[in-house]
């Protein structure tokens, strides 16, 4: 069985989210607070619209495809390849470009090496002498501590379908019971934090839940116990009953975004396809935008203060979006495209 829901605007949910980030990010490397969406910043929403999304279409992807080799080969070209590109294109062509250490120094630093290992998911920020004197210092890219959780929850799918198919309930209860953990840290617990394998286990429990409520629909659509038509009017009414419950604490915001994240996802991508959804389906970037976003903006911020230019915030911001762009376009259509053909020609000719 197979959910009945036609996301028509995917691509449009994934390019806000990423502007979202962006924008968020751009503020926060200058030292300023960031703008808020439903009193979190905003580049927080656009990472619960991602896991909202992916842990839906993710979800979609193993049930139609259920072999496990088949899941993760897909999942791992479509990962990997650009992230080993981008670690390249910072580690080894721009970092000693720009680094205040030798080319022999900055090669046989330690922190080359570390940074390196991004590749296998082992997320490391700091690469020697790079970003020394920007606003933000020696972060490379902020960005990349949600990759391992993305790939965390890849190995969680197809346990949680597979129990899910024995029955739903238990689909809805894992997420309920994430939903609680991640309320009793915001609340009682925000400044929680333990590193495993360089995850920061504070912002995973944070995050995973939109992820399990992307799940959770794909599921309860599949089971026929959600309708696949969500009315925008309905997220409306949602929205401003929340806010009438909502003082500004923890818990109340915890809550608002858990309702309101899902219903904006799944309303907008749910209703007729915009024109502008048409243009930006040619150009599924996002993931190239995502891995370049913040390293292009801390590359803007570095050259502003390094040649003086004293521009300001929006022309900063638009410059990094548009360069930011043009590399997500390179890593797809040179990268991303061909090894996502290539492997659903393998694919095919193995099963």
């Amino acid at each position: 069985m197979e959910s009945t829901r036609k996301l028509e605007n995917v691509c449009l949910i994934r390019w806000l989210a990423a502007l979202f980030v962006m924008t968020g990010h751009m503020y926060s490397i200058m030292l300023s607070n960031p703008p808020l969406l439903l009193w979190k910043p905003i580049q927080k929403i656009g990472i619960y619209c991602f896991f909202v999304l992916g842990g839906y279409l993710v979800t979609g992807s193993f049930a139609r495809d259920q072999k496990l080799r088949n899941f993760y080969i897909k999942r791992g070209i479509r990962i990997f390849p650009p992230l080993i590109l981008f670690v390249l294109v910072a580690a080894v062509i721009i970092g000693p470009m720009i680094s205040t250490l030798s080319a022999e120094d900055y090669f046989t630093h330690p922190a080359f090496r570390k940074y390196l290992l991004n590749m296998g998911l082992y997320i490391n920020y700091v690469l020697p002498g790079v970003f020394e004197n920007n606003p933000y210092p020696n972060t490379v890219n902020g960005s990349l501590w949600s990759l391992p959780v993305e790939v965390f929850m890849y190995f969680l799918v197809p346990i949680y379908y597979k129990l899910s198919k024995k029955s739903y309930k238990i689909g809805v209860s894992i997420t309920l019971f994430a939903c609680v953990i991640a309320f009793i840290k915001n609340v009682y617990f925000p400044e929680f934090r333990y590193v495993i394998y360089a995850v920061d286990l504070g912002p995973l429990i944070e995050h995973v839940p939109f992820y399990f409520i992307g799940m959770m629909v794909y599921i309860l659509e599949e089971n026929k116990k959600l309708s696949s038509k969500i009315n925008p009017a309905y997220a409306i009414v949602v929205v401003f009953v929340s806010l009438m419950f909502v003082f500004g604490t923890e818990a109340y915001i915890t809550i608002l975004t858990f309702i309101c994240v899902p219903f904006f996802v799944f309303g907008v991508a749910s209703i007729d396809k915009f024109w502008i959804t048409k243009l930006l389906s040619k150009f599924e970037v996002t993931y190239g935008i995502f891995l370049y976003g913040f390293f292009i903006q801390q590359l803007i911020i570095y050259f502003n203060y390094k040649y003086n230019w004293q521009e300001p915030f929006i022309i900063l911001h638009l410059s990094a979006v548009i360069i930011t762009i043009g590399f997500a376009i390179f890593s797809y259509f040179f990268v991303e495209k061909p090894l996502i053909n290539w492997s659903r020609k393998l694919l095919k000719k193995s099963n």
